[in-house]
C-alpha cells in the first residue's frame, strides 16, 4: 500500500519502479523524520559529527515537541483553508501565509527555523501520499512517536505523581517504560450497523450475523494482542460508547452512502457490541448475545437492561438480571429504569415523561437516565444522537 499504486503499472518498469522507491522514501520520510530529529536534540552527545550542523543553535523558547505538535496542527489548518479558498486565490494565499506565518513565527521566539524546515519536509512527504487515509494514518504514527520521545522533565505533575516508577526516569530519559501503567484501548462502535451491512441482519436476531460479529472483534483482540507483545505496551479492545463520534460517523456515512435502511437511518450508531436499544428481546436473549465480546474487549464494556415500573419495589426482577450476569459471566452490566425526583419537594416515582410534580405542581423534575456506563440526573446535555438512542429504547422483557 505504502509503495504502490494501480497507475505505476501503466508506465515503462524503470518508471513504475523509480516512483515506487520514490513513494517508499517519501513514506519514510513521513514517519521517522521529525521523532529522530527530536531524538537526536534529546541526546545530542550521541549524534555523529558530520550530522552536528543540522542541531538547533539558536534559543529553544518553546519545547521542541510542542513545536512540532503546533505545526502538525497548523499544516492542518492551512490545508482546510486552502479547500474553502476559491481556486485561483488557493494557492497563491497557500504560498504567501506559509512564507508570512513562517518567516514571523522564527523571528518571535515561539518557533526555531529548523523545526520549521523539517516539518515542511514531512507536510510535503505526507502530500506525496495517493491514498488521504495513509497520510493521515502516518500522520497519528508520527506524533505517537514524537510522544514516545518525549522527556521526562516536561511532564513534572505524571513523573511526580501519577505514573508509577517516574520517579526513577531521569531528565533527560523517555517516557516510553511508565506509559504502560495505563491501557492504550482501541475502541469501535456500530456492530450491528455492521452486521446488517454484510449480512442483511444484526447479531440479536441472526446467529450467522452473531458468529461473524464474534469472528470480528475476535480478530481486532488479536491484532491488540500483537501490539501489545510487539511493542511492549498494553494494548486492549474497548467496547465504546463513543457519545460523541456515534452522531459524527452516521452523518459522515450517510452524507457518503445516503440513507440505509438497518445502517444509516438512524442519527446514531449502536453502542459497541450491543444489540440496536431498538430491538425487542428478554433480557436473557440480550446477555447470551452481549456477554461473549466481554472476554474481547477487557478494556471496558457494559451490559444493561431497561426494566419498567419502579425498581424499587421489585427486588425479584432485579436480583434475577443480576443472576443473568453471574451465568453469563459479564464483566459489568446495569439495570436502567426511570427515576424522577421533585427538586422542591422531594417527591420520587418512576413515571414515564413526568414534567410536573403531583404533590406540589413543580415543574422542577430531575429524571435520573443512564446515557452509557454512568447516571446523569438530567437529558439538557446530551448531544441529539444519544438523545434519538434515547427514545428508541425498549424495555427488555
Amino acid at each position: 500500500v505504502l509503495i504502490e499504486e494501480a497507475d505505476d503499472y501503466y508506465f515503462p518498469p524503470v518508471t513504475g519502479t523509480y516512483l515506487r522507491l520514490t513513494r517508499f522514501a517519501t513514506s519514510f520520510v513521513a514517519l521517522f523524520l521529525t521523532p529522530v530529529y527530536l531524538l537526536m536534540m534529546q541526546n545530542p552527545g550521541h549524534v555523529p559529527e558530520w550530522l552536528s550542523f543540522s542541531l538547533v543553535a539558536d534559543e529553544v523558547n518553546v519545547p521542541l515537541v510542542l513545536q512540532f505538535i503546533i505545526l502538525e496542527f497548523a499544516i492542518d489548518g492551512l490545508r482546510l483553508a486552502s479547500i474553502n479558498t476559491p481556486t485561483m486565490l488557493s494557492t497563491p494565499l497557500s504560498v504567501i501565509a506559509a512564507i508570512v506565518l513562517g518567516d514571523y513565527a522564527v523571528q518571535s521566539g515561539w518557533f526555531n527555523s529548523e523545526v520549521m524546515l523539517y516539518m515542511a519536509f514531512v507536510a510535503l512527504a505526507n502530500y506525496s501520499q495517493a491514498s488521504f487515509e495513509m497520510s493521515y494514518a502516518l500522520k497519528f504514527m508520527r506524533v505517537l512517536l514524537m510522544v514516545l520521545t518525549a522527556l521526562a522533565k516536561q511532564f513534572p505533575l505524571l513523573m511526580s505523581r501519577l505514573w508509577n516508577g517516574s520517579d526513577k526516569l531521569k531528565p533527560g530519559d523517555t517516557i516510553e517504560s511508565v506509559i504502560n501503567q495505563g491501557t492504550l484501548g482501541i475502541g469501535f462502535i456500530g456492530l450491528a450497523e455492521c452486521l446488517v451491512a454484510l449480512v442483511g441482519k444484526h447479531h440479536g436476531e441472526d446467529e450467522e450475523a452473531q458468529a461473524l460479529g464474534l469472528r470480528i472483534v475476535s480478530h481486532m483482540r488479536s491484532r491488540a494482542n500483537e501490539y501489545s507483545e510487539k511493542y511492549e505496551h498494553n494494548f486492549s479492545v474497548l467496547a465504546t460508547p463513543a457519545e460523541g463520534l456515534s452522531g459524527k460517523f452516521t452523518k459522515a456515512d450517510r452524507k457518503t452512502f445516503g440513507v440505509l435502511p438497518g445502517i444509516t437511518d438512524k442519527i446514531y450508531y449502536t453502542n459497541s457490541n450491543h444489540v440496536p436499544v431498538y430491538y425487542k428481546c428478554s433480557p436473557r436473549h440480550k446477555a447470551k448475545v452481549e456477554a461473549p465480546y466481554h472476554e474481547l474487549t477487557r478494556g471496558g464494556h457494559i451490559f444493561y437492561v431497561e426494566i419498567d415500573g419502579d425498581a424499587t419495589h421489585n427486588p425479584e426482577a432485579i436480583s434475577d438480571i443480576v443472576d443473568l450476569m453471574d451465568k453469563y459471566n459479564i464483566g459489568y452490566g446495569s439495570v436502567n429504569h426511570n427515576r424522577n425526583r421533585c427538586m422542591s419537594c422531594g417527591y420520587e416515582d418512576a413515571q414515564e415523561n413526568l414534567d410536573e410534580c403531583p404533590l406540589c405542581g413543580s415543574k422542577a423534575i430531575d429524571k435520573l437516565q443512564r446515557i452509557t456506563g454512568y447516571l446523569v440526573g438530567t437529558t439538557d446535555r446530551w448531544n441529539n444522537a444519544k438523545l434519538a438512542e434515547l427514545n428508541d429504547r425498549v424495555v427488555h422483557k
